[in-house]
Order: C-alpha cells, then structure tokens, then sequence
C-alpha cells in the first residue's frame, strides 16, 4: 500500500487478521514494546515476522526516531484484542510502561515520530488529534489513545501501555503543528514544557487536576499529609 505514512524501513509480517478500509478505522493507538530503549526497531519487526508470537503493529518507532512498517494501514495487526485490532491503526515506541514522562521526554526524535505518525492519520483518514478516554472509545468516539484505554474499553486484553507517563499531551499538540503546517520542527527536538512538568507531578496528569493513580487518585501535596496523618506527624492532617 503507497497510500500511507512512509516508514524508514519495511519488515513486513503476516501476522494479520485480514484487509480492512483504513479511512473506516475509529482510532490512532499508541504502544510499547517493552524492550530496552537501545533495542533496534528492525529487530522487534524481525521478531514479529514470525506468526508464532502473536504480535504485530502497523509501525513501530524507536529512541531515535527511526520508524519500521510492519503492516500496511490496510492490513488488520496482532496488537490490542480482537476489536482493537479490527477499529485501530497502531503504533508502537520502543521502551516500557514503567517509563515516567521525564523518561519519555528524554528521547524527543521518537516523540517526534509518533507526532508526525498522529498529524498523518489526521490527515489521510480524518482522525481527529483528541486524547480518548476509554468510555469515549467504548461509545465510538474517534481519535487516539493508549492500549491501556483499548484495554478497558472492551476487556479483551489487559495491557496498560505505554503507561500513565506517556506524554500524550506533547504528541498530540506537535501532531496538531505538524498538520495545520504551524511550524516546521521535523529535524528540531522537542524540548520539555518545565513549569507544566512540575504542575503535572503536583497534581497528577492531565487537565483535570484528577490526582495519581499510583497515590489513589491524590495529588502529590495530598497523598504525603495523607501519609503524615498516619504515622502521627505533627500538624499532618489529610484531606477531608
């Protein structure tokens, strides 16, 4: 297929489900591969060459930026569960879930990548550069999302990459640039919005000032009077 983001690289599988109209497709799903950030991109693709291993993705990307077409847009891949699969375009970085965003920001070229993989999707199958919550994934909403999201959508897998620390944020808003034509930063990394970075660790990811989920849904400031009151420190008091 001619008709699609132009990889580095092709290393196609036949670990497929089938053909499918990718302008009918519901979502942009981003991934990891949970490998080691120096593993090649090439060498995974290789690895899902074969059938056995029940794993495939349309691209892959890695820390440096390079991308891997492992199945053409048009081609269903072995990634998020049977539905997934069959509604998703998916890509997926190399690296782990276990990544914070610091981590994450620390390797901008595949950053980069994956926004100009997300500006391309909008462009060339209409997919709006929203962030999906998994009830609006569920409900049919178009736009992008993690596995984790796909994962809680339909319950046919359960894996939660690429993390809570996945910088979604920054992706989409460089994918948003990259496809009104704002600004032309292909070559220039992205550098990390600092003042937000330290806001987001007060007060969790995200908008919505919703909390951490490692801290059960507290902020920073919360979660450690939280912790104070229980081991009895002077003038500690949680939260109602």
């Amino acid at each position: 297929m001619s008709n699609q983001f132009k990889c580095d690289v092709d290393v196609y599988t036949t670990a497929d489900s089938g053909t499918r109209d990718p302008h009918k497709c519901q979502l942009g799903v981003f991934h990891d591969t949970e490998n080691d950030d120096a593993t090649d991109p090439v060498s995974v693709a290789h690895w899902q060459q074969d059938r056995a291993n029940g794993s495939s993705y349309n691209i892959l990307v890695g820390v440096d930026g390079k991308t891997v077409r492992s199945n053409d847009d048009n081609y269903i891949p072995w990634a998020a569960g049977t539905t997934g699969n069959r509604v998703g375009l998916h890509a997926s970085a190399i690296g782990r879930a276990s990544r914070t965003r610091l981590d994450w920001e620390k390797h901008p070229k595949q950053l980069e990548a994956l926004a100009r993989w997300a500006a391309d999707l909008h462009t060339r199958y209409g997919l709006p550069l929203v962030w999906l919550t998994a009830e609006q994934v569920r409900a049919g909403a178009r736009g992008f999302c993690g596995h984790a999201e796909v994962s809680a959508a339909w319950r046919e897998v359960d894996h939660t990459d690429p993390g809570a620390g996945f910088p979604h944020d920054i992706v989409l808003g460089r994918a948003r640039e990259i496809a009104n034509g704002t600004q032309d930063k292909k070559d220039t990394p992205m550098t990390p919005n600092y003042e937000k970075l330290i806001f987001e660790q007060l007060t969790g990811p995200g908008d919505d000032f919703r909390g951490w989920a490692q801290l059960g849904g507290r902020t920073l400031v919360d979660a450690l009077a939280a912790i104070g009151e229980k081991l009895a420190v002077d003038g500690f008091k949680a939260p109602e």
